[in-house]
């Protein structure tokens, strides 16, 4: 009977993110949503790390215009974590962390999306909020554990949060990373180059 019952397993704490790095996100919603769940636009900015502690600040823009922020410090060791927007990184699909909303949050699966203009493995899951019967879906870039992507459903709305820059990673050109995009442009242009010299000496 202990082999059939489902398994996940706490995975090792390990903190993605460092001082200064941020994201920023579209929001949009349908319904009604409640107060302060209207917005348009969100931003996460982290202020620094200190072992399995982050310190975090988040800015909303409403609907009306009006713009709201709150400071917060993270952790990940009690499972202090507020929103999702910043979880253990690392994680694989079977592994859970320790939530002090929701217990433990199981990862459910793994892939690669697009976000931020660049390819990046992704991870998912599902965490339920009886009080309010909201369900929500959850994607998190899977280096650093930071929010990409989530779906809320409540009885009386929906609201859809999706990162759309970012400075953790750089946009992708051509679907490749920069470092390897520019290495190959040098490597084209010195191809030529030797092709023009031997051209050259040919004519000669």
């Amino acid at each position: 009977m202990v082999t059939m019952l489902p398994f996940t397993a706490l995975a090792e704490i390990s903190v993605g993110v460092k001082q200064n790095d941020w994201a920023e996100y579209d929001v949009s919603s349908t319904g009604v949503p409640m107060a302060d769940h209207d917005a348009e636009w969100a931003r996460m900015e982290v202020d620094g790390v200190e072992g399995l502690r982050v310190n975090v600040t988040f800015f909303s823009l409403l609907s009306d215009g009006t713009m709201i922020n709150a400071t917060e410090n993270l952790d990940f060791e009690s499972g202090q974590l507020i929103d999702y927007f910043i979880i253990p990184a690392g994680l694989e699909k079977g592994d859970s962390f320790y939530s002090n909303m929701d217990g433990d949050v199981t990862i459910e699966e793994v892939e690669t999306k697009t976000y931020a203009g660049a390819a990046r493995t992704v991870i998912s899951g599902t965490t339920v909020v009886a009080d309010t019967a909201a369900e929500t879906l959850w994607f998190w870039d899977q280096a650093t554990g930071v929010l990409v992507e989530a779906r809320s459903v409540y009885p009386e709305f929906t609201l859809d949060t999706v990162m759309n820059k970012t400075g953790l990673w750089e946009p992708q050109i051509f679907g490749v990373d920069p470092p390897v995009f520019y290495g190959l442009v040098i490597f084209a242009v010195v191809i030529i180059g030797v092709i023009a010299v031997f051209a050259l000496r040919r004519k000669k």
